[in-house]
This record gives structure tokens, C-alpha cells and sequence, in this order.
């Protein structure tokens, strides 16, 4: 009774001592044994637990509890493998939670992330408050941000004071771009404790890195007044610099501290070169030799490519590069310097210095292949891939080749580069290369492709969701089904993967599936006016008129959305309410600062279809002050200038359409004119000229009808008419009222 009062106390040495000391009945010898091993793994002392464990409690593997220790005892020891082995048996006889636990630990140290997260998920879900955490953390490191979410989120709310949770917590937020909430977690920690203060430090240089330098400055100037930090004070310096204000206070307070500082005295030259004072920069450059000569050279370089001086700053950092040739920023400062000497092969060589020192650095590939079309201008890119084949250049650099072949409009250039390197690339790369397939109506390729990505892939999700892009643009939803299904365990409950159910759902028509996939997007934390367009979706497909307007009118009021208007629009239609439908696209037009082109055609095309023309004619006036019309906008405006009466302007307009493009569609339109012209011989000619292309159009062939009624030719009037005599169309009624003027 004594020994398990101690050691629910936690005095787990007075518990060992107390079985040292004392002599116990045999028929207490397991529970005393129990107790002995749980006080040992409890005191780090796990080869003494494990000891007793194999010894006195021999039969541990039939007893959870005992399972568990054991498990446990040889994870804290590092032996991960054997603690896997053990977590396994232990699953196979009894399926309890605890073994779960101990196999996502030792997976995930063991790198099987994948395995790890399962396991520590299924922890969760089955009352390990712990385990939210291990499953966030693995769920980052496998870069399933939502999945990431999800976990420490609910971690978060179980444990708000923890500092590795928020820390691991606000990473996955800024990561989903959730900025603010990311902050908002931050300002909720103890700046003035040192892992507090840590995690300020690093999510205001995470928001410097991105851009995010307001952010960053206002969360410091929030909670950096809790903190006596160096180097929260030199961040909030940099910041300030970066906004052009003298930081010359918060240098000094820097340099109070330790006078001596590279880093402080980096950002005295700074702001020297700042304000220009390239005197005072180099007076301190050259003082600083006193303290380092290295690091001398290396300011004297800075300050000599701000002043244009580029010679003096490659000679520099030349010097810093002969005692240290690992110096990143020299070698940085060496490459810009010959850059703009045109020294383009020393250039290169250190651009190529700091790639292998840093094969992630995204701005040295862009700069390379910048530097290679001027060092090697008429076969830069052959050369850039020769180079990469034979491993002289990183991988790496093949995303950025390819980025610049799509910049320049090359995408047969890019296109065969990504091929080349399919396996190589980037995930982002894969998906412009899917990207570039897509558009071109090459659905086979792509998909031998997006497959092949999933093969060679450890992680699937993403490469999976490729895939399903592929499928979704040639209209294959059963094989997003079958994928979905087949990749279940990898998408994991993840707000991607409900997207694609929900969009998949919708197009096969499965509307409770659907609505079970926008239930799955409400827990993830979906922005309400989006969740109200999904359920208005699935009303408007499945017929509830009614709801769906009220689900759009919900989400518009929310937030103010085009493609929203749209769908009131579209939902008035079905409820006979076209001119309020109207009302709300034109009134959309009105608030939308800058419309696009796109919003201009959908709104005059709905006027225009509604016959609502005058309208629409406004509309097309107003799109056409602002952008260049296509050989169709030019057709559309003469079309509604028809129906207007407006014959001058219905054929100036056709022309210009015309003019673009001798398309059979604009013919007919032209044809159309010069019929209420009365211009029926011209009508003939360009509607013979349509049908060249077009024979079986009906539209044409009905207005070619009329003028052949016109120039009382109704024999050939009425051969047009027999052959659509027996064929129920749109139509039907306007060739009752041809046949009517045959008799």
C-alpha cells in the first residue's frame, strides 16, 4: 500500500529505496516487481526496468501495462527497431492504444513517416492527448500542412501553454498562409521566457523572409518590449532599415552591449550605405581589421558594390574567399561584382560555388541561367542542360530553366526540357508540365506522366492530386473515384482531399456524397460565404431553387463574390426572375472597381441572351473602352446592334469581326445584316461561303431559306426545308414560318 501511495506521489526514488530496504511476502513478489520497474523507467534508469522486466516479470508480453514499459524503455534507450518489435506483438494480441503510441514514436524516428502518422492519429482518436502533437509534427514533416493543422490545433486547445505546440503550431500556420492567426497564437506566449522569446525571434524573421516586414514590425514593436534580446532589437533594427529610417539609436544600444559585434557593425554599414555616407562606411570597414581582417575585407566589398566600385569589391571578397572559401556571402558579392564587370565565367563559377554549398537557394539557380544567356547567348540552353546531364549544375536548375522558357512564351522549350528531367523536377515544375499537356489536348501523356510521379514519389498526396487534375480535365470522374478510394490512407482527412470528393460528387451527380464532403470542408475551417456557394451548388443541381438562392444571397453578404453574383443570377433564371437576375450582374459590374474582360462578356452575354439588349449594348460599350476585342466581341456587339435595328452599326462591327477571322459564325451574322438590308444577292454569297466549311449548319441553311424566299426562288427554298422538315430543333417554329411563306 506504501509503495503505490510514493509512487503516485512521483516519489519514485523513495519507492526503489523502500523495496531495497525492506523484505516482501512471495505472494507480493510480481506486484512489488511491478512497481520496481515502473519507479526505474520513471528514473531514466531503463536497462534496471528492463532487467526486471525480463527477469522477475518474464511474463510481461501477456500484460499491456507491462508492454508498454517495455516498449517505451527501449525507445529512451534509441534502440527504435526493437521498440517497434515489441509495440507490433503487443498490437497483434491485445489492440491497445498504448501500442499504437509506441509504434508512431518509433516509426517516426525510424523515418517511416508515413506509418507513424497513422499510428499516432489512430493514438488520438482513441484518448492520447500526447499524440495530437507527435501527429502534427509528423504530418509537417511530411508536408500535409492541413493534416498538420488539424492535429495541432486540437493539440493547441488541450495543452495552451505548451511552447512546442504553439511553436509547432503557429510554423503550420504560416506555412497554410494563415498569417494572422499564426500572430494571433504568438501574441498569446510568454515573450519574456527564453523558448517565448525563441519563437518571436523566429516567426518575425519568418515574416521578413516572405515579405511580411509591416507584420513583422508590428508584431515586434507588440511583444518586443517583454523581451531583452540582442537579437530581437537587431531584427527590429533591419526592419526599420528595410523601411529606409535611420536605425542609428538602435545600433549604438547594440553596440553597447558588445562593441565588437559582426553583426552589429554589419548594420552600422548598412546604414551608413543607406544614407549614403560611403566615407564614414568604409572608415569603419577598414577599422574593423583591428577585430577581424576577414571580415574586414568582406565589409569593404559591400560597401564598394553599393558604390559602384565593382572591381575593388570582387578584389574584396577574392580575399575573404582565400581564407574561407565556404563564405556564402562572398561568394555572393563575387558573383554580382563580375556580373556587372561582364565577367560572366567568374560570375558563373561562384554562382555555381554557392549552389553547391546551398542547393536550395532559389535566387542563384534564377541568377545562374540569367548568367549562362550571357556568357553562352546563341546555345545558352543546351548548354544549361548539358551541364545538368553530366551533374556539372544541380537539378535544381532545371526549374528554373523551365521558368524561364514559360516567361519568355516558350512552352515547346519548356516542355521538352521537363520531359527530358520528368523525374528530376520539382513538384511545381511536374504540374507545369501537366499544365503545358493539358493545354494542348494531350490527356494520355499527361497521364503516363502524373502516374509515374506517383510511383517514384515517398509521398503521395500531392502527386495523387496531380493525377486527379488530369482525370477532372478530360471529365473522368469515375477514375477520381477509383483514385480517391485506391489513395484514401494517403489524402488522409485532409481539406484537399474533401475538395476533390465535393467537386467530384457534384459532377456524377452523388449530392448526398457531396454534402457530406462540404460537412468535411466545415471542420476545417472553410470561410462561411464559401461553405454557403457549396450548399447552394448542390440545391441548385438537385433542384431546390428556393434554398440554393438563399444559400448564394447568404454567401454573397458574407463577402461580395463575381462568380457568386453569377449564381443568383443564374438561380433568378430558374425562378423566372430574369430581370432581377439583371439587376444583380449589372450592379456587380458597378462594384467591382477594375472588371475584367471575362465579367464584361458574362454580363453582356446574359443581357443579351435575356433580351435584354440595350442593356447589354451599354456593357459592350463600356468593355470595349477598356480592352481589345476578339473577332467574336466584335460579332456579339453586331449581333445585339440587329436585334437594336441598328443596321450601320451591325455591319461595321461584323466586319471588324470579319477582319480577325472568316469564321462561318460571323458570316452568318454578316449574312444576317445584309438580309434586313435587303442586300440579298451579297446575303447569298456569304452564307454559301459559311456553308463551304459548315454544310449542315442549321442555322445558316434556315436564314439562306429566307433569302431565297426573297428573291422568289422557293424551290430552292423548299429543297432547304425538306431537309430539316423531320428534325425537332430550336428551330422548329422559324421553319413553320418559312414553310408558311412557301404556300
Amino acid at each position: 500500500m506504501r509503495i503505490a501511495h510514493l509512487f503516485t506521489d512521483g516519489e519514485y526514488t523513495e519507492v526503489l529505496s523502500l523495496i531495497e530496504s525492506e523484505s516482501f511476502d512471495p505472494k507480493f513478489k510480481y506486484y512489488v516487481s511491478t512497481y520496481k520497474a515502473k519507479a526505474y523507467f520513471q528514473t531514466a534508469q531503463y536497462d534496471l526496468a528492463l532487467a526486471e522486466l525480463n527477469g522477475t516479470l518474464g511474463q510481461w508480453k501477456s500484460i499491456p501495462e507491462l508492454n508498454y514499459l517495455v516498449g517505451m524503455s527501449h525507445y529512451k534507450k534509441g534502440e527504435f527497431e526493437k521498440a517497434k518489435n515489441v509495440a507490433s506483438e503487443a498490437l497483434k494480441q491485445n489492440n491497445q492504444v498504448w501500442s499504437r503510441y509506441v509504434l508512431a514514436l518509433s516509426h517516426a524516428e525510424l523515418e517511416n513517416f508515413t506509418e507513424a502518422l497513422r499510428f499516432a492519429e489512430e493514438s488520438a482518436s482513441n484518448g492520447i492527448d500526447d499524440a495530437y502533437y507527435l501527429a502534427g509534427v509528423i504530418a509537417s514533416k511530411l508536408e500535409e500542412w492541413e493534416r498538420a493543422y488539424t492535429n495541432l490545433e486540437k493539440a493547441n486547445k488541450l495543452y495552451p501553454d505548451h511552447i512546442g505546440i504553439k511553436r509547432a503550431y503557429s510554423f503550420v500556420l504560416l506555412k497554410l498562409g494563415y498569417i494572422d492567426d499564426a500572430i494571433a497564437v504568438i501574441e498569446k506566449t510568454d515573450a519574456s521566457m527564453p523558448e517565448g522569446a525563441e519563437l518571436l525571434s523566429d516567426t518575425v524573421s519568418y515574416l521578413y523572409s516572405r515579405g511580411d516586414k509591416q507584420k513583422a514590425l508590428a508584431l515586434l514593436n507588440k511583444k518586443g518590449s517583454a523581451v531583452s534580446s540582442s537579437l530581437l532589437t537587431r531584427q527590429q533594427a533591419l526592419l526599420q532599415l528595410e523601411r529606409g529610417q535611420d536605425i542609428s539609436s538602435l545600433v549604438n544600444k547594440l553596440l553597447s552591449e558588445n562593441d565588437t559585434s559582426f553583426g552589429t557593425n554589419w548594420l552600422k554599414i548598412q546604414n551608413y550605405i543607406a544614407q549614403n555616407k560611403f566615407a564614414e562606411a568604409k572608415k569603419l570597414a577598414k577599422q574593423y581589421s583591428e577585430v577581424n581582417q576577414q571580415h574586414s575585407f568582406l565589409f569593404t566589398s559591400v560597401v564598394s558594390l553599393y558604390e559602384k566600385d565593382f572591381e575593388a569589391s570582387l578584389a574584396n571578397a577574392k580575399e575573404v574567399l582565400k581564407r574561407d572559401s565556404t563564405n556564402l556571402t562572398a561568394h555572393k558579392l563575387s558573383m554580382l561584382s563580375a556580373n556587372e564587370l561582364g565577367n560572366y565565367s567568374i560570375a558563373i563559377d561562384n554562382a555555381l560555388a554557392l549552389l553547391k554549398l546551398n542547393p536550395d537557394d532559389k535566387q542563384t539557380v534564377t541568377d545562374l541561367v540569367f548568367l549562362y544567356t550571357k556568357q553562352y547567348p546563341n546555345d545558352f540552353e543546351q548548354k544549361l542542360v548539358d551541364e545538368i546531364e553530366t551533374q556539372v549544375l544541380p537539378s535544381s536548375v532545371v526549374d528554373s530553366l523551365a521558368s524561364y522558357f514559360l516567361g519568355n512564351g516558350q512552352a515547346g522549350e519548356a516542355e521538352k526540357l521537363l520531359l527530358a528531367f520528368s523525374e528530376q523536377i520539382s513538384y511545381e515544375s511536374h504540374v507545369n508540365l501537366l499544365n503545358i499537356l493539358l493545354s494542348q489536348g494531350r490527356y494520355a501523356r499527361a497521364e503516363e506522366i502524373a502516374k509515374k510521379r506517383i510511383e517514384t514519389s515517398e509521398q503521395k498526396t500531392m502527386p495523387v492530386l496531380s493525377l486527379i487534375a488530369v482525370f477532372e480535365a478530360q471529365e473522368k470522374y469515375s477514375d477520381v473515384s477509383v483514385l480517391l478510394n485506391t489513395y484514401q490512407q494517403e489524402l488522409g482527412d485532409s481539406k484537399e482531399a474533401a475538395l476533390v470528393k465535393y467537386t467530384n460528387s457534384i459532377a456524377i451527380g452523388n449530392f448526398e456524397e457531396a454534402k457530406n464532403a462540404v460537412f468535411s470542408l466545415e471542420t476545417f475551417g472553410v470561410s462561411e460565404s464559401l461553405i454557403s456557394v457549396f450548399k447552394g451548388e448542390v440545391d441548385f443541381k438537385q433542384g431546390n431553387v428556393i434554398e440554393a438562392l438563399s444559400h448564394f444571397k447568404s454567401s454573397y453578404a458574407k463577402s461580395p463574390d463575381f462568380g457568386t453574383a453569377v449564381y443568383i443570377a443564374k438561380t433568378l433564371v430558374r425562378l423566372k426572375r430574369v430581370k432581377e437576375g439583371a439587376d444583380v450582374l449589372v450592379n456587380e459590374l458597378d462594384r467591382i472597381n477594375s472588371p475584367s474582360k471575362r465579367q464584361y462578356n458574362v454580363v453582356a452575354e446574359y443581357l443579351h441572351k435575356f433580351n435584354l439588349h440595350e442593356q447589354a449594348l451599354r456593357v459592350y460599350e463600356n468593355m470595349e473602352m477598356q480592352f481589345t476585342l476578339t473577332g467574336k466581341e466584335y460579332n456579339n456587339i453586331a449581333d445585339v446592334n440587329l436585334k437594336l435595328k441598328r443596321l450601320s452599326l451591325a455591319e461595321e462591327y461584323v466586319k471588324m469581326a470579319i477582319a480577325k477571322e472568316k469564321s462561318p459564325l460571323f458570316l452568318v451574322t454578316y449574312a444576317e445584316v445584309l438580309l434586313e438590308k435587303g442586300a440579298n444577292d451579297l446575303a447569298e454569297e456569304t452564307l454559301l461561303e459559311a456553308l463551304k466549311s459548315e454544310e449542315n449548319n442549321e442555322y445558316a441553311n434556315m436564314i439562306l431559306a429566307s433569302v431565297y424566299i426573297n428573291q422568289g426562288r422557293k424551290v430552292e427554298a423548299k429543297r432547304i426545308v425538306e431537309q430539316y422538315d423531320t428534325v425537332q430543333s430550336v428551330y422548329s417554329q422559324k421553319w413553320s414560318l418559312i414553310q408558311s411563306q412557301l404556300k
